[in-house]
């Protein structure tokens, strides 16, 4: 195997190693700024500022080699959170409407705070729009879960009220109860007053 030192101006040094293995691999050091390291298999970037790593192909940890265990994505960002029904988005005005998120692969974690002061009801159930990515089509209910930490002034009287990322679509059901007896159950769009305020988050799968 060779291999090529580099000596540090005060202390340490640098080794550069060759193992004896197939193909050809590159080392490629810009004049300013731009790409440390090409290899064959991708690149590892380091940028001249701040020192942000690159990974183009993704991230494979200890000897896992399968491409489904790709880390290829981490995201983070804000969405628009609008109170709807199954006929789309409401005509509404709001005094608070903000929403946050973190992707890490393909799991989302989006949180929301919307807080209404008029609506005009259109449909018959209570759906949230605007999440930032589409859900994948799990074929099941097992690629969503949420919970609601803050609810006034709903429209009726509802009772352990939840959140469920459709399938394969941009929205959230609004599901809860409406007595202290009653199963969960999907809310009519009522349950949107004119002053309603959610707030609360959902993780989910996308593609």
């Amino acid at each position: 195997m060779s291999s090529i030192k580099l000596q540090g101006d005060t202390s340490g040094e640098l080794t550069i190693s060759a193992p004896a293995v197939a193909g050809t691999n590159t080392l490629t050091l810009p004049a300013s700024s731009g790409t440390l390291a090409t290899t064959a298999g991708g690149v590892i970037g380091l940028d001249s500022s701040g020192g942000v790593a690159r990974a183009t192909s993704g991230l494979l940890f200890n000897a896992d080699t399968a491409a489904a265990n790709i880390l290829d994505d981490y995201e983070e960002g804000t969405w628009t959170p609008t109170a709807g029904s199954e006929s789309g988005s409401f005509t509404a005005a709001y005094t608070i409407q903000s929403g946050k998120y973190t992707k890490i692969g393909n799991m989302v974690f989006a949180t929301f705070d919307i807080s209404l002061t008029s609506r005009t009801l259109s449909g018959s159930l209570a759906f949230l729009y605007g999440l930032p990515f589409a859900v994948r089509n799990n074929g099941d209910l097992s690629g969503s879960f949420g919970n609601l930490i803050l609810t006034t002034n709903p429209g009726s009287n509802f009772y352990q009220i939840s959140i469920y990322a459709q399938n394969a679509a941009s929205y959230c059901y609004l599901q809860g109860t409406t007595s202290n007896t009653s199963g969960l159950t999907t809310l009519p769009d009522e349950f949107w007053g004119a002053t309603t305020r959610i707030s609360g988050g959902v993780i989910y799968n996308t593609a």
